[in-house]
């Protein structure tokens, strides 16, 4: 919750100004950009919701519909996610946003890095904690897509570790720049 807090309160500021820069230039185009993100998850909720109601039950641990199932899902919200990136960074990038603005940005990063961090930790820690009091559930097929819990819980936390590197980089490149020159 945290993390939507610190997210709103640096990226609503930006995307104001870019609305209202868009509707003072007549720009309709980028208004428009306003309306994928919430197009794109519409899309992706509404594709997985259809998607469990209609895929059947799976007859053996490594079906086939499961695989494909999960496929889908991961493909439409990996879409979505592509889709509402590239809209706010093109509205951005389209609009007279002051340094200020991406300054309070930066500032709200750092508490959402740090919480990338804290979950991470606790992704190492509940993998540990099955391992170590319950070496038959960590060895068993109970993760994604009925594979070892292991494998999948390592995936999970190299992703997440990535993840979190990147925004840290990112923030560690945001303040080393420092303001523009005058």
């Amino acid at each position: 919750m945290t993390s939507l807090v610190a997210l709103a309160a640096g990226g609503l500021p930006i995307a104001w100004t870019a609305f209202r820069t868009a509707i003072a230039e007549r720009r309709y185009g980028m208004l428009a950009l306003f309306a994928l993100p919430v197009l794109a998850a519409a899309t992706a909720v509404g594709g997985t919701q259809l998607l469990v109601r209609n895929l059947p039950p799976a007859q053996s641990p490594h079906a086939l519909s499961d695989m494909l199932g999960f496929g889908i899902v991961v493909t439409l919200w990996l879409g979505a996610a592509i889709a509402s990136t590239s809209a706010a960074s093109l509205v951005t990038v389209r609009s007279r946003i002051g340094e200020n603005l991406f300054r309070l940005a930066l500032t709200w990063a750092v508490p959402v890095t740090a919480a990338m961090a804290v979950v991470t930790a606790a992704a190492v820690a509940w993998g540990i904690g099955p391992h170590r009091y319950a070496p038959d559930l960590y060895a068993g097929n109970g993760g994604v897509l009925r594979t070892s819990l292991a494998a999948s819980w390592i995936r999970i936390v190299v992703m997440m570790g990535l993840f979190t590197v990147m925004a840290t980089w990112a923030v560690i490149r945001g303040y080393r720049r420092g303001p523009a020159p005058a």
